[in-house]
């Protein structure tokens, strides 16, 4: 049997022992799984279906192995659950005013809740799902919620923070692997950015500095502009 799938964006690889799986997305809003044999690659030829519009990036969890997070050009993040037989998202969030373009997921033990997603305005917001999930269980359980229905809980919930330094969209985000807090930006301004949430405001040196015409958040770490297209995913080490 032949699969014909429409122009593919991305795909993401999840090794599972000798079973690894591959998910890909493609611009008529369908994401697919790929499961790797013992002699072949095998497609299925049913569709995980929820988006509304062509699916820009997907994630893996890194500690639940059937579960995985798609964004796209609907402005929605979803997650999913891959043994879902409906192939519907669980949970869907409405991430803003622009296309979804990128997310990640944190791989850190103590923060593998938080999801980083960045976004057509320029703007890169962080997800917690602890409180997502929360949503969803509260959803459930309240009488004749309209919340919930055949594709799963939606939600215009706020996200945990949202930044805006970059001018134009954002290509591509990235969690340090080790240190939870810090992450990488690119855009299509020609800057990589580097960021630490667990950074705070300093009123003191706030006071101390005066009136500035840029307003630099606390949490921004490193600036590096290049002369060339940065429409290109990178990575941590």
């Amino acid at each position: 049997m032949e699969l014909i799938i429409s122009k593919l964006f991305f795909s993401h690889f999840f090794p599972i022992l000798y079973n690894h799986r591959l998910l890909t997305g493609d611009t008529h809003s369908h994401i697919y799984i790929t499961t790797r044999t013992a002699t072949d690659f095998v497609t299925s030829p049913i569709p995980f279906s929820g988006h509304t519009g062509s699916v820009e990036d997907i994630q893996w969890s890194p500690n639940q192995e059937n579960v995985f997070a798609s964004c796209g050009c609907d402005r929605t993040i979803k997650i999913w659950d891959a043994r879902e037989g409906r192939r519907k998202p669980a949970l869907s969030v409405f991430a803003g005013n622009g296309d979804v373009n990128v997310i990640s997921w944190n791989r850190c033990t103590q923060s593998e809740h938080l999801l980083a997603s960045g976004s057509d305005t320029g703007s890169f917001s962080i997800w917690d799902l602890r409180i997502l999930s929360s949503s969803l269980s509260n959803a459930s359980n309240a009488p004749h919620s309209n919340a919930v229905n055949e594709n799963g809980f939606s939600t215009h919930a706020p996200p945990a923070a949202t930044f805006k330094w970059h001018t134009g969209p954002i290509t591509s985000i990235e969690w340090h692997p080790q240190q939870g807090s810090m992450l990488a930006v690119s855009g299509e301004d020609d800057q990589i950015s580097l960021w630490d949430l667990a950074l705070e405001t300093d009123h003191e040196e706030k006071m101390s500095s005066g009136s500035e015409s840029v307003i630099v958040p606390p949490q921004l770490l490193f600036i590096h502009q290049v002369s060339y297209d940065l429409s290109f995913f990178f990575s941590f080490f």
